[in-house]
C-alpha cells in the first residue's frame, strides 16, 4: 500500500521517496536493547530526512510495522522537526489470516500477528486507521489520501 501511495503522489508531481522500514534497520545482530530494531530504524530515517529535502523531497511514505504506540513514539521522537501523517492498516481477523499466508513465508506467526492486529485495535492507535476488509488496493488508496487530507508538496 505504501508503494502505490508513493506511486499516486509521485504521478500528482509531488515529490516523494519510498522506504520500507526494513531497509532502514538491516543490521544483524539486532543492536543490544533494541532487538525489533526500532529506534536505528528511526535513527536512521533521522539521517535520511536533511538527504532527502536536499535533493528536493518534500514527502517520504515509509512502509512498515509499528507494532505498538510506543513504537511510533520511537519514531517520533526522533523526527520532531518532520510532519507525520500516520496510517494504520487494519482488516478483520480472517482476512488478516488469509492475507498473512498468502505470502507463503513465515506462516507460522499468523496467529501472532492476528493477535497483534487486535491488541492494536483495542489500544487505539495514534493517528488514522483505514480498514482494508473486503477493499481493492485502488479502493485503500482513495481510503488514505480522504482520511489523511493532504500531505507536503501536494500543492492543493
Amino acid at each position: 500500500m505504501g508503494w502505490e501511495i508513493y506511486t499516486r503522489l509521485g504521478g500528482e508531481g509531488v515529490a516523494v521517496a519510498y522506504l520500507d522500514a526494513d531497509q532502514l534497520g538491516l543490521c544483524l545482530p539486532a543492536p543490544a536493547g533494541d532487538p525489533a530494531g526500532h529506534r536505528l530504524k528511526a535513527r536512521n530515517l533521522g539521517a535520511l530526512l536533511p538527504v532527502y529535502r536536499s535533493g528536493g523531497v518534500r514527502c517520504v511514505v515509509l512502509s512498515g510495522v509499528a507494532e505498538s504506540p510506543a513504537v511510533v513514539r520511537t519514531y517520533a521522537e526522533r523526527l520532531r522537526h518532520a510532519t507525520l501523517t500516520l496510517c494504520r492498516l487494519r482488516a478483520d481477523g480472517d482476512t488478516l489470516r488469509r492475507r498473512f499466508l498468502g505470502r507463503g513465508r513465515l506462516t507460522n506467526r499468523v496467529d501472532e500477528a492476528v493477535r497483534m492486529a487486535a491488541t492494536l485495535d483495542a489500544a487505539g492507535f495514534p493517528g488514522t486507521c483505514v480498514d482494508t476488509t473486503g477493499r481493492s488496493i485502488t479502493e485503500v488508496a482513495q481510503q488514505v489520501r480522504q482520511q489523511t487530507g493532504d500531505w507536503p508538496g501536494a500543492g492543493r
